[in-house]
């Protein structure tokens, strides 16, 4: 879903960087892999024990997964109309939306 989604809402030229905790970065051309006659996809969201960030050259979308608190971060308008609803359909209740707790889920301060 989220790959989907990176490539739905990438431009031409678009970079996707990958960040991971101990491993060496890697980047991509969203546009570029995937599809039918292209190399495939490489990149991915979220693993069970390393947290891991996917962001655009431009920083206008990407996601983050955490391990950790076991969620998954998805930012940018043109990335979250893609997977929205699929991620909340497969994921079940939001967190935050906008950086605030949403849902039924405890928080201190502001």
């Amino acid at each position: 879903m989220v790959a989907r989604g990176l490539r739905a809402s990438a431009r031409p030229g678009d970079r996707l960087y990958r960040l991971k905790w101990y491993v060496s970065g890697s980047r991509l051309d969203p546009t570029r892999v995937g599809g039918p006659g292209q190399p495939p996809w490489t990149s991915y969201a979220y693993l069970i024990d390393e947290h891991v960030i996917q962001v655009t050259e431009d920083l206008r979308m990407g996601t983050f997964g955490n391990w950790r608190e076991t969620s998954l971060c998805v930012f940018g308008d043109e990335l979250l109309a893609h997977v929205d609803d699929d991620l909340t359909g497969l994921l079940g209740t939001v967190l935050r939306r906008g950086g605030r707790p949403v849902g039924n889920v405890w928080s201190f301060g502001p």
